[in-house]
């Protein structure tokens, strides 16, 4: 009812250029594909971004947050979202008391005391995922099945569950080389035939 009221004030629509949603729902994008779905119905015409996504790690373990950002980047696109942006890059150091703030395990790096960084799951799997979305897009995606949805190319981003991978692909989680034929467990990138 809020989104609606606001969009309905005489001027808004004229007043911006890009509709920016926010999510952190605890799903595999659920939630985000309902509201992105239901903005596009409010503002057609208006490009939707999802400018901040995360996980924590409070309600999930490393390896399912990894599959989350496979998750989320299919149902944002599915539902129409143009691009999709990680809220928080690293997490605080440990030690420094940032444990206890609400997004503080959200990120994809954790960071030592000393300050250094490394990567978590959800890193490698937006690190691999980015460079197969360099040469392929997810706009206009369509579900293709439980747990994936089909790229107008006729890639496959798996976000849950296992196929084969007909004409091979990327496993997100490790960035090496599917086979061609080979079983494809999420979250995995499929090449198009």
């Amino acid at each position: 009812a809020y989104g609606r009221a606001v969009l309905d004030q005489p001027g808004v629509l004229a007043a911006f250029d890009i509709l920016s949603l926010h999510t952190y729902a605890d799903d595999d994008g659920e939630t985000l594909a309902r509201g992105v779905a239901y903005f596009r119905s409010l503002a057609p015409e208006k490009p939707i971004w999802v400018t901040e996504a995360s996980v924590s790690l409070k309600r999930s373990t490393e390896a399912e947050q990894g599959r989350r950002v496979a998750a989320y980047a299919a149902s944002a696109a599915r539902a129409g979202a143009e691009r999709l942006f990680w809220h928080t890059l690293a997490d605080p150091p440990e030690g420094h008391g940032g444990e206890a703030l609400h997004f503080s395990t959200n990120s994809l790096f954790r960071t030592a005391k000393g300050g250094a960084r490394s990567d978590k799951p959800a890193a490698v799997v937006y690190r691999a995922l980015a460079a197969r979305l360099a040469g392929d897009d997810l706009t206009g995606a369509v579900a293709d099945g439980v747990g994936a949805v089909r790229a107008r190319s006729g890639a496959v981003l798996l976000f849950q569950g296992a196929r084969i991978a007909e004409h091979g692909g990327t496993d997100l989680a490790t960035g090496l080389l599917i086979p061609h034929g080979a079983l494809a467990s999420a979250p995995a990138w499929l090449n198009a035939p």
